[in-house]
């Protein structure tokens, strides 16, 4: 997926979103266009009351990078879906891999990941732009670098922000902020 495209499902009314899943047996890449106003990438959204569907990906190795997002997203009543994604390796380069909901249920980020870098300001966020709990961030690794002002955050605007669990043998380059 490259430059301004975007594979993804989604619904603009009350009708449910539906599902995206990704098996690639060698790899995915997700290149921007270095806009980060631009939606490009791979997502599942809901624009009204349906709920959106889940992002699912099992791949040995997935790039996102140059503005790239992989999303899950709800911006009315709707509820947003669940990111889960499998990989041997995952690299974010001026990147993110996004879960926003403003009402319903929380948007949830799940990685297995056996080496996950974030590089040049990347993100791994869930948010809760309205009443709605935020989204929790579940990652489990075997190394995770995080350079370059990349951030892994789980917000909320209103309501309860969720949690950021991390399993790893080895975390590089990471610094806890309060805000």
């Amino acid at each position: 997926v490259e430059g301004y495209s975007q594979l993804g499902a989604s619904t603009g009314a009350s009708g449910r979103g539906g599902r995206l899943q990704i098996d690639a047996t060698e790899s995915i890449e997700v290149v921007g266009t270095g806009d980060r106003s631009v939606t490009n990438g791979l997502l599942a959204r809901s624009l009204g009351s349906g709920d959106a569907g889940n992002v699912r990906i099992d791949t040995p190795r997935l790039s996102v990078r140059n503005g790239g997002t992989i999303s899950v997203s709800s911006s009315s009543t709707g509820a947003a879906g669940n990111l889960d994604l499998t990989a041997d390796r995952l690299i974010l380069e001026g990147s993110q891999l996004t879960a926003e909901t403003a009402a319903g249920d929380r948007a949830n980020i799940r990685l297995q990941v056996s080496d996950l870098q974030l590089r040049q300001g990347s993100q791994i966020a869930t948010n809760s732009t309205g009443i709605a709990t935020g989204g929790n961030i579940q990652i489990e690794t075997r190394t995770l670098v995080a350079l370059e002002n990349s951030d892994i955050t789980a917000n909320a605007r209103q309501g309860q922000g969720g949690r950021v669990s991390v399993i790893a043998e080895g975390v590089l380059g990471t610094a806890f902020r309060s805000q």
